[in-house]
């Protein structure tokens, strides 16, 4: 980003600011409604041209056209945001918006701070995680006709039914080609029940063969079947008009007649007690499985183990980088005094005065607590792989075991399958049987009633040749019937498995939320706080907790790192990030860090004391301050004079018995110590007393600086305030 010149006319709490906004950081610092706010959306107004109203919650704008009056000062306002490259000036409550803006690429709402991840419905989520992952090669999740092909080609599809599929996922969505596929599988599953009369299985299709079949019918023909049947139907018509009895064929019959009827209620028992058996080695093979769910008491403490001994390097880190931030900056001594000192680069501007000698104030790092503590990390990370290593060892065995019973269930399974359909066959034969008696029956009734003609026996012959090519046929028909709806019940199965939910959106979705989630890893350790992550249904996590039962702070770090990390997708030309305050020293320190680590340009507002402000504003590439609607660019470039008197060696000597006095006396267990410092103490404070408001304010900035080393948040009161 250039640098941008941005004007702001009665929007907000703001009356009228020009100022200009630098390439890097910068600090939008102030009190409570002193307009931070207002700047960062007076930016976002002019950055795109659909946030010309730059209120908005879950996603939507908040404030309608009609009430954008609200957002100015009085009848109108404006503001004006320019670069090297455009410009845009929105003006409120018309809402008019002129120019192309100054940013090439557009930055996104998401960049603008105009988007809370976790406020905006879950569609909208994943459909913004979709558009962003597509912008890196690497992650994308756009689906192309030859993901689909790779998908399903294993698979041996009619290309007729891929080409079918496209067309539906490229003019309707993946969802629409999921449900036309399962209406076409139900239609065809159920044609398949229709024309065979069984319920239909995938595997069962597979090997079925109707009534009937025989092997030649593989290779027959429906014109031959055919022809076949009329040939018999004619012979028999011919035979029954000139039926003869027939004494051979009627004994036969007769015999046949009074034949026992089978014992089907002795086959139904049999056929119930194929059902139950294997029971006991199923339950003991299903229960050996549940058994496995279990896990043992060693594997839980090894899992609450690396938990505790995980917070408690986190804990060791906090304690080691709180010690190293605390350090003072020393760069060597002075010639004269031998005392410590570090060099100011007040920057190319200030000619012969640039650079200047400054004594540091702090403690210095205690190293041997420093090389204590990073031996306690190591020994507690060496155990933390103990027990990463015992419970990935139990984790293995358990899944070998589940393979093992599994087989043995499926086994089980199989034996008892293989004897129902044992005694099915035999009850189906006792059915053919006692249909086999009662045509006897009825066909003794016949032959009894007629005499002379063509012999029984050869009519008989011939019916049963015009009964078998008819069962030919019909075999045949319900072969080739079966066959085809089996065929196109699995293809069409293929395609509603590739496109549903969890198919090949999933898997490209999978492969683009792990790439998001190493973008936040990698973003959050350069924070070093927690590692922020992405569900699949887009939810966010924080250190592998739900977003939900999270701190504010820990909430805001999510907030953030997501926002950053789709930045960095989108390559945003700048970041607008607001209250900062929620999060403690560390914490921006670490935000900080992970800004600096993307090159956007980014405005950060928060919430501080102006004394705070200067004292972190070598942070930042520029600071701005806000109060009472009036912005002033407060950066150490900015504050600093180009000529600087010599100062009075009396007030030099009392700034510096003020550098090395113990304004934490109070907290001194000795009572000598705390007795000498509290009467130094005094004695400064008189001796500031006497000497004027120089020395007062010099007294003002000692005390100051020693209460932000102790807590940098914390209001504090001025010894002289008449001086501030």
């Amino acid at each position: 980003m250039e640098t941008l010149t941005l004007s702001i006319e009665n929007f907000g709490g703001i009356t009228a600011a020009t100022l200009s906004l630098y390439p890097g950081l910068t600090l939008v610092a102030g009190a409570n409604g002193a307009s931070k706010t207002t700047i960062l959306r007076a930016i976002a107004a002019c950055s795109r041209a659909d946030t010309v109203i730059p209120i908005v919650r879950d996603g939507r704008d908040v404030l309608l056209k009609k009430d954008s009056g609200l957002l100015v000062r009085g009848k109108s306002g404006s503001a004006t945001l320019a670069g090297a490259h455009g410009s845009r000036r929105v003006v409120w409550p018309s809402n008019g918006s002129k120019g192309t803006g100054p940013f090439d690429p557009v930055p996104s709402r998401m960049a603008l701070g105009l988007i809370d991840w976790m406020a905006t419905p879950q569609v909208d989520r994943l459909r913004l995680m979709m558009d962003v992952a597509t912008l890196d090669p690497t992650i994308t999740t756009a689906i192309t006709r030859a993901n689909l092909d790779q998908a399903v080609a294993v698979e041996q599809l009619d290309s007729a039914i891929v080409d079918w599929a496209w067309q539906v996922i490229t003019n309707n969505g993946f969802d629409a080609a999921h449900a036309e596929a399962s209406k076409a599988m139900t239609e065809s599953t159920g044609s398949w029940k229709a024309t065979t009369h069984e319920a239909y299985g995938e595997e069962k299709a597979k090997i079925y063969l109707p009534q009937g079949w025989e092997p030649d019918l593989a290779t027959a023909t429906q014109e031959g079947l055919k022809q076949t049947i009329h040939l018999a139907r004619t012979a028999v018509d011919h035979a029954i008009a000139n039926q003869a009895m027939d004494a051979a064929e009627t004994v036969r019959i007769g015999t046949l007649a009074g034949a026992p009827m089978p014992d089907m209620a002795g086959l139904e028992k049999e056929l119930a007690a194929a059902h139950s058996s294997y029971a006991s080695e199923i339950a003991d093979a299903q229960q050996a499985l549940l058994n496995l769910q279990q896990e043992p008491q060693a594997i839980i403490e090894a899992r609450n183990a690396m938990g505790v001994d995980t917070r408690r390097v986190t804990d060791l880190q906090n304690e080691m980088a709180a010690m190293q931030s605390g350090a003072p900056r020393v760069n060597g001594a002075c010639p004269w005094c031998e005392q410590p000192v570090f060099v100011t680069d007040g920057g190319p501007t200030h000619g012969q005065n640039r650079y200047r000698l400054n004594k540091p104030a702090g403690t210095q790092l205690d190293q041997t607590r420093v090389d204590t503590l990073n031996k306690q990390i190591a020994a507690l990370r060496q155990g933390i792989e103990k027990s990463n290593a015992v419970v990935v060892a139990h984790v293995k065995h358990v899944a070998d075991r589940k393979g093992v019973l599994q087989n043995d269930l499926n086994q089980d399974l199989e034996n008892r399958q293989r004897a129902v359909k044992s005694v099915e066959a035999r009850i189906n034969a006792a059915k053919r049987q006692m249909a086999d008696i009662t045509s006897a029956k009825s066909r003794l009734a016949e032959i009894q009633a007629k005499s002379g003609g063509i012999p029984a026996e050869r009519l008989a012959t011939l019916r049963q040749e015009l009964a078998r090519a008819e069962a030919r046929w019909r075999a045949w028909d319900i072969k080739v019937n079966a066959d085809r709806y089996a065929e196109d019940a699995r293809q069409f199965g293929v395609i509603k498995k590739v496109t549903a939910p969890g198919g090949l959106r999933q898997s490209k979705m999978d492969g683009a939320l792990s790439g998001l989630n190493a973008r936040c890893a990698a973003l959050s350790a350069i924070a070093q706080w927690g590692p922020v992550s992405l569900e699949a249904d887009g939810d966010l996590f924080y250190a592998g907790r739900p977003l939900i039962i999270c701190s504010r702070a820990e909430q805001y770090r999510c907030r953030i790192t997501i926002q950053v990390m789709l930045a960095t997708l989108e390559t945003s030309p700048i970041l607008l990030i607001d209250d900062a305050d929620v999060l403690d020293a560390n914490g921006r320190m670490g935000l900080v860090n992970m800004l600096r680590s993307t090159g956007i340009s980014t405005l950060i507002a928060m919430t501080a004391k102006r004394d705070y402000a200067e004292a972190v504003a070598t942070l930042f590439d520029s600071t701005l301050w806000v109060e009472g609607g009036i912005v002033i660019d407060i950066s150490p470039a900015m504050l600093s004079e180009p000529d600087i008197p010599p100062e009075d060696p009396a007030l030099a000597d009392y700034k510096a018995q003020l550098a090395v006095h113990d304004f934490l006396y109070e907290m001194a267990d000795d009572g000598a110590a705390y007795q000498r410092g509290k009467t130094r103490h005094e004695n400064m404070i008189a001796f500031a007393k006497l000497n004027g408001d120089e020395y007062k304010r010099a007294f003002n900035v000692a005390f100051h600086a020693a209460c932000l080393r102790i807590d940098p948040i914390a209001p504090v009161a001025p010894v002289f305030p008449e001086v501030i």
